[in-house]
């Protein structure tokens, strides 16, 4: 399925960005700035469905958290939903 879908990025609990809405195949990229530090990294991935409105997918389906540290001011992700 190559639906449509966008992911939601999460640092330390608090949502710093999401990335563009486009197919699930497609590489997306989120450019963040946060400070030099250690942050606990939440990817929330959201689905279009055929007919309905934005959904959350189910935790099964979603990346689990990660520790990541940002050593200098700007930090990229690249993703596929």
């Amino acid at each position: 399925d190559d639906g449509i879908s966008f992911t939601k990025v999460f640092a330390d609990g608090k949502e710093v960005g999401k990335t563009a809405v486009g197919r699930k195949s497609e590489d997306r990229t989120l450019k963040l700035k946060l400070p030099p530090g250690n942050f606990l990294i939440r990817l929330e991935q959201w689905g279009l469905p055929p007919v309905g409105e934005w959904t959350r997918l189910d935790d099964s389906l979603q990346p689990r958290e990660r520790f990541v540290r940002i050593e200098r001011p700007l930090r990229q992700f690249s993703t596929r939903s």
